[in-house]
């Protein structure tokens, strides 16, 4: 009877854990840790708000809002409205879902970066305007103005810097973007989803910038060292005996609407999750 009742414990004792990993919305949420020091290779899931505070308020990153709007209030929550909670001692964000995130890749540009919306149903860039008096960010399903360079300011503040050389910042009720002067006064700050350490990262997948007309070249990353990436492009799960592995140095190429799906493994730890993106091409009219 007592072994009984240790392994009911023991299974409540799970089950618990798992509701408290298991967002509001619906969704298994995350810890996400403010970045402090910048990494060689910024690929990865990231949440961004105006300040680290339990006040702070965070972009909402599912696709809901797009376009010119998310220069404006109705692309923005707190962090209560969002269901998050605010660490201060460890400085760490609890409880998000990828309704809140941002998934950072290489660009096809060296140093410099595409940032999608994680929670969006499509793939969906982070753009900014290709004006340098422009203030607004906005979002587009192709990769035009979509290249962006990251690095951390001296006051633990992110600098996510457009096209125009304008740097995302808050202006008291949503972001948008500053010129460099204005880097330090109107601040955001980044948290990277923090990753078990038992487990491969997940891999990231991105394309060159430009229109999708004839082909793509796909590049697949892995934040996890010396991680083997095996890929599909058939709608089929990936895994280390189906699919094909990827090589950087001859990467696949793509000419039709195609669903690539990435997983990373290496020996001792757990696989990493399945990726997934989706490369749309364009009909050229009079093609």
């Amino acid at each position: 009877m007592k072994h009984l009742l240790h392994s009911l414990a023991l299974r409540v004792t799970m089950l618990i854990a798992l509701l408290v990993s298991f967002g509001s919305s619906g969704a298994w949420a995350d810890d996400y840790e403010l970045v402090t020091s910048a990494p060689t290779d910024w690929s990865g899931d990231y949440v961004i708000v105006n300040e680290p505070s339990t006040s702070a308020s965070t972009f909402i990153a599912d696709g809901t809002v797009t376009g010119n709007s998310f220069s404006t209030a109705s692309a923005v929550k707190t962090l209560s409205a969002a269901g998050i909670s605010y660490d201060a001692t460890n400085q760490k964000l609890t409880g998000v879902t990828d309704g809140y995130v941002f998934n950072i890749t290489p660009s096809a540009t060296s140093g410099k970066y595409y940032i999608t919306l994680k929670g969006a149903d499509k793939t969906i860039y982070l753009i900014a305007n290709s004006s340098t008096g422009s203030s607004s960010i906005s979002t587009a399903e192709v990769t035009t103005n979509a290249n962006w360079t990251i690095s951390l300011g001296n006051n633990g503040n992110v600098y996510l810097v457009g096209n125009s050389g304008r740097y995302v910042g808050w202006n008291s009720s949503y972001f948008r973007a500053y010129a460099a002067s204005n880097k330090d006064t109107y601040k955001a700050y980044i948290f990277k989803k923090v990753v078990d350490a038992s487990k491969v990262a997940t891999p990231t997948i991105s394309v060159p910038t430009g229109a999708f007309v004839s082909t793509k070249t796909i590049t697949i990353a892995c934040e996890t060292d010396d991680a083997t990436i095996f890929y599909t492009t058939d709608g089929t799960e990936p895994s280390s005996s189906n699919g094909d592995e990827y090589d950087s140095e001859n990467k696949p190429v793509i000419s039709e609407t195609t669903t690539v799906k990435a997983i990373a493994v290496k020996e001792d730890l757990t696989d990493s999750e399945v990726a997934t993106e989706t490369f749309t091409k364009e009909t050229v009219l009079g093609g």
